[in-house]
């Protein structure tokens, strides 16, 4: 084992630092810094064709990237956020993408952090979609972003493994601990909650908005006969984490 290279090469005998050393592309400095960054080795003493990125006795270890210019925070949105007479109106969307959702969570926890209140109190709705629509589910039913994002590692540790599409299992369990195995969306009152869905058992495919209110065609005409049968259950028995799971179900991914 004492005999094998330090770090990986090519069949040149070049090591990852040397081909970022003599790249030709713009970002060559940049790269360089970050394979410094992470230890990656000069070559050694007597290589031909080396600068001083790779060079042996060299000095050069790349250069940092530009730090980012922050925008100052936003006071008029963070005020209407606050604004007791804008009640009605302020809506949170959640975007999906998988493990990702861990992402809307530490932008919410910056949010409650500048306002300095719980993130249901700064909104009046929250709509979802996939992984954001559980994670609006989760919110709705007053689960505390930490408790969220600690689920969230649970489910990509648990849930998301190599061979397409997982085994939901696991997920499923997890929905029901957070949301309540029989909560209906009508139990919840905090927030209005919408999550999206689709409806895939007739074609074209058509968009399905779980509510935890009455739908606009409900309050228009509620003695209206349902245009499925058997009717697709309303606001007052569409379960929680059902409605999570079904927004959750994109292709490929689960069933």
């Amino acid at each position: 084992m004492s005999n094998l290279p330090s770090c990986s090469r090519n069949n040149n005998n070049d090591t990852p630092r040397h081909l970022a050393a003599l790249s030709e592309t713009k970002k060559k400095d940049r790269i360089l810094y970050v394979l410094h960054a992470v230890g990656a080795e000069r070559c050694e003493s007597g290589k031909q064709g080396c600068n001083d990125g790779c060079r042996h006795d060299g000095s050069f270890d790349g250069a940092p990237p530009a730090v980012p210019i922050t925008e100052p925070v936003n006071i008029c949105f963070l005020a209407e956020l606050l604004d007791s007479s804008n009640h009605g109106g302020r809506v949170l969307c959640l975007d999906g993408g998988g493990i990702k959702g861990v992402v809307l969570i530490a932008q919410l926890m910056a949010l409650e952090k500048l306002t300095q209140r719980p993130i249901l109190e700064c909104f009046d709705w929250i709509a979802g979609t996939s992984t954001g629509g559980i994670l609006a589910s989760g919110l709705a039913a007053g689960k505390p972003l930490r408790e969220l994002m600690n689920i969230y590692f649970l489910i990509k540790d648990k849930v998301f493994g190599i061979t397409r599409p997982f085994d939901d299992r696991e997920l499923l369990k997890i929905l029901k601990e957070i949301l309540g195995e029989h909560t209906v969306v009508n139990d919840i009152q905090t927030v209005k909650l919408l999550i999206t869905g689709t409806l895939c058992d007739k074609s074209p495919v058509r968009l399905h908005l779980f509510r935890n209110y009455p739908s606009p065609s409900a309050m228009v005409a509620p003695d209206a006969p349902s245009p499925r049968s058997p009717p697709l259950a309303d606001h007052t028995q569409q379960v929680v984490w059902q409605a999570a799971r079904s927004s959750g179900a994109a292709p490929t991914y689960f069933e």
